[in-house]
């Protein structure tokens, strides 16, 4: 006579196996896609503003006022090209003139641009309202400076953590940083 010692698995035991998997698996794919949506909204804030420094670096080289259009509607920057007023009127102009935020950050992600001129005192803060504002230029100067602050600030409604980018005056230079309780964290690494 053989007696069963209780080898191999319950069904009960298996079961619970699965639903612990589950419940990891799960938390897992959400931290991914927070970090992933998180990598795509710093991407798109780096890109932006690497292409507005880059815009400074032309007015400097080419000795011309550039500027740039900001369109917070389209999310889009542009660069002006109107030879009557003397901006950037150049013969082989570099490309891309235009600036798309939805491009940059791709793979379905929506990120809202806002944008906004600020005073020379003033304090950065992001913008308050859902509303993306209204279409605002920045001036660099042939000398790549430029005379009005301007904040810019990417909102992503999958993320806690949205980015501004700043364009401070007098010298053009651009901030990055995180927006944290309401007002722009200048000293957070993206």
């Amino acid at each position: 006579m053989r007696s069963s010692n209780g080898q191999g698995f319950t069904l009960v035991e298996l079961m619970l196996v699965v639903v612990l998997m589950g419940i990891t698996t799960m938390f897992g794919l959400s931290s991914y896609y927070r970090f992933m949506n998180d990598a795509r909204l710093n991407s798109g804030g780096k890109a932006l503003a690497g292409w507005l420094d880059q815009m400074r670096r032309m007015a400097i080289q080419n000795s011309k006022t550039c500027t740039v259009q900001i369109n917070p509607a389209s999310s889009t920057l542009e660069l002006v090209t109107d030879p009557t007023l003397g901006n950037c009127d150049f013969q082989n102009p570099p490309r891309p003139f235009t600036f798309n935020l939805q491009e940059q950050v791709g793979q379905g992600e929506i990120v809202q641009l806002c944008a906004r001129l600020m005073n020379p005192g003033e304090e950065f803060t992001p913008c308050s309202s859902a509303a993306p504002g209204s279409t605002i230029t920045v001036q660099y100067t042939p000398r790549g400076t430029t005379p009005d602050n301007a904040l810019i600030e990417l909102r992503s409604a999958k993320q806690s953590h949205n980015r501004c980018i700043a364009v401070l005056s007098p010298l053009g230079l651009i901030r990055l940083g995180r927006v944290l309780n309401n007002r722009c964290d200048w000293s957070s690494a993206w």
